[in-house]
């Protein structure tokens, strides 16, 4: 009982996500008319936590991780940003030192926190708050900083102890792994792709878009590394660093681009649609194996390698729902840009792989994991319709 009540309870929105989506979009607007604007970026990192903690997408980002990273992305880009442009902004501070604890950057949690407690302790104590609550405050901050501290050293000697003389990658991994985010970062930052390959490569573009650095990753990522670094990853770095640099279209086109070359594959250079690829399997096998006038599709399978079938007929399947997941997230970038029109089309082309209750049941249709992220979002956007077609 206590966890199903928890699980409706992530699944309830303590405020309206479409004041958070209005607060994206207005603070958009601000560093757009000015870029060196601390106030409007910090709003812009709230805006994206608030989605992320505040509404139901911290139900579906446990359903859909991507969701989660593409957050995490966004605010580190937009609460970094602030910082750079005031290196003194307290609550930029405390937003970053909590996030980057969640995302296990444990060291650069603990530059923040100790950012945040130092300024806080040279503003005192706010509006409303007697000195005697200041100082316990305090007294608690710096006791987790502390024994964040401790942690950290703690970690340090670990990922020390575990890499010394080896190589670049594995130093870079066993630093990342130990929760020393900064540390990773540094040591590929300082050496060429050359020397930790590929792998080594992805953790440096991860790294990057987690520190607030989606301009760096944008830049630097080329067609050519698609090859390297695979297609889901390549496309996955390019489409989080083109939202949290506030690029929909580039995002949304991304997104496209992604589930149409799921589509096609190296096996299917003419972009046969996967539904029709699944089909010819089947058909192949009925018109190329040997069989009586009446024999069955059993009769068939019996002389056929049913292992291989099912295993290819799965991964078939699976390519499906992943194209659905690109198609939903697409839909999501459109909606928090505010084309909603957009966001409705994709989010149909994704719930058209499900189709119904009853047809999934029946085999007829394919679930996957963005599936109630789509039917929400779209929900909203026929009850607005349907609200403004009342009111006119």
């Amino acid at each position: 009982a206590v966890r199903c009540q928890r699980r409706l309870e992530l699944q309830c929105d303590d405020a309206p996500p479409a004041l958070y989506y209005l607060a994206v979009r207005a603070a958009r607007r601000a560093v757009a008319a000015n870029p060196e604007d601390a106030s409007a970026y910090l709003l812009l990192g709230e805006s994206y936590l608030g989605l992320l903690h505040a509404t139901r997408e911290r139900a579906w980002g446990t359903q859909l991780h991507q969701l989660v990273q593409l957050r995490q992305a966004q605010a580190s880009a937009a609460l970094n940003r602030a910082l750079a442009l005031r290196p003194d902004f307290l609550q930029a501070h405390l937003h970053l030192s909590r996030l980057y604890q969640e995302m296990g950057y444990l060291d650069l949690a603990l530059t923040h926190g100790r950012s945040a407690c130092q300024l806080a302790r040279q503003a005192g104590p706010p509006a409303g708050v007697s000195p005697k609550e200041f100082q316990a405050s305090q007294d608690q901050m710096e006791k987790q900083i502390e024994r964040l501290a401790q942690e950290v050293q703690k970690r340090a000697d670990a990922a020390t102890l575990a890499s010394t003389d080896s190589p670049i990658r594995q130093r870079a991994f066993a630093a990342f792994q130990n929760g020393l985010a900064a540390k990773a970062l540094e040591i590929l930052l300082e050496s060429h792709v050359s020397a930790f390959g590929s792998e080594g490569m992805e953790l440096e573009l991860e790294l990057l878009l987690g520190v607030g650095r989606p301009w760096d990753v944008r830049q630097w990522l080329r067609p050519e590394h698609q090859n390297e670094l695979g297609l889901i990853p390549y496309y996955w770095l390019r489409v989080r660093a083109a939202a949290a640099c506030g690029e929909y279209a580039r995002a949304e086109e991304e997104c496209a681009e992604a589930a149409h070359a799921l589509m096609r594959g190296p096996d299917n250079p003419q972009a046969l649609r996967l539904r029709e690829k699944m089909a010819l399997e089947i058909a192949t096998l009925m018109l190329n194996e040997p069989r009586s006038p009446n024999a069955s599709f059993a009769n068939l399978l019996a002389h056929y390698n049913e292992a291989v079938l099912a295993a290819r007929l799965q991964d078939q399947a699976q390519q499906l729902r992943q194209q659905a997941e690109w198609t939903v997230l697409g839909g999501l970038l459109a909606l928090e840009e505010g084309e909603t029109e957009e966001a409705r089309l994709a989010f149909r082309a994704a719930l058209s792989l499900w189709k119904d209750k009853a047809t999934a049941a029946k085999g007829g249709g394919l679930d996957f994991n963005s599936r109630m992220l789509a039917q929400s979002c779209l929900r909203w956007l026929e009850e607005t319709s349907s609200g403004r077609r009342q009111g006119d």
